[in-house]
């Protein structure tokens, strides 16, 4: 068995199919697992060309970071 997985995911029916099987073959037992999904604030660059402060840009990503943060937990929910 494995003593530390990294579980990455796009929150797609993919993924959690891929997390689902893994767990069925008996992979993640034991093991520490992290989970990791990768996002980019989009439009970042032209909030910066369109003279947003950094104070609004800052708020920006920090409401998209609580958004994925939200489907993470989602998506790990649905696979109990």
């Amino acid at each position: 068995p494995y003593a530390r997985i990294l579980l990455t995911t796009d929150f797609s029916e993919c993924s959690a199919t891929a997390v689902m099987a893994a767990h069925k073959l008996g992979l993640l037992s034991g093991a520490e697992i992290y989970a990791l999904h990768v996002f980019d604030a989009p439009g970042r660059n032209l909030m910066r060309s369109a003279s947003m402060t950094m104070d609004q840009i800052n708020d920006y990503i920090h409401e998209e970071r609580m958004k994925a943060e939200a489907e993470m937990a989602a998506f790990f929910a649905k696979l109990d």
